[in-house]
């Protein structure tokens, strides 16, 4: 069985078994580091660890990780599928959009959040699920770029 080195903040060190780390990472995901970046690292078992790529120079076998919570994860290359770097506003984005309700204020305000921290993309799916919740959601509709025309809301053409 693959094990994981986990450091916590306290500076205690624990051994964990790799099936274990989602629960491990599930307390880690609440604070962020001041790199203004997030590492994201996918596990081959699904499960992601996120937080900053550390220099390991021991071994080029095993990658160090700081979560957002501070505590340092050690994982084997072998046991990753990909690592990727993103930004914490996107990581940001990623947990909030997680655990949105579905309805149009949810929606709403995280497309407002969204507009506020310059994602597009982002922005746009909510205001469509607000619309698709709330026709006549006027600020969504016009945000979306629709005008009012004969009594339906239609894209410029």
């Amino acid at each position: 069985m693959k094990r994981l080195f986990v450091s916590a903040p306290d500076c205690s060190v624990q051994t964990v078994a790799a099936g274990r780390i989602a629960l491990v990472m599930a307390v880690c995901l609440v604070a962020s580091p001041a790199s203004g970046r997030a590492d994201l690292v996918k596990l081959v078992n699904g499960g992601e660890l996120r937080g900053k790529i550390l220099p390991l120079h021991e071994s080029k076998q095993r990658i160090r990780l700081e979560t957002l919570t501070g505590a340092i994860v050690v994982v084997d290359r072998d046991q990753t599928q990909f690592v990727t770097m993103r930004s914490l506003t996107v990581e940001d984005y990623e947990t909030r959009s997680r655990h949105v309700d579905d309805n149009w204020e949810a929606h709403w305000e995280l497309s407002e959040w969204c507009r506020q921290h310059g994602l597009s993309k982002e922005r746009t799916a909510h205001l469509i699920r607000v619309t698709e919740l709330s026709p006549d959601h006027q600020k969504a509709q016009l945000a979306l770029g629709r005008v009012w025309h004969e009594g339906n809301w239609i894209d410029r053409d």
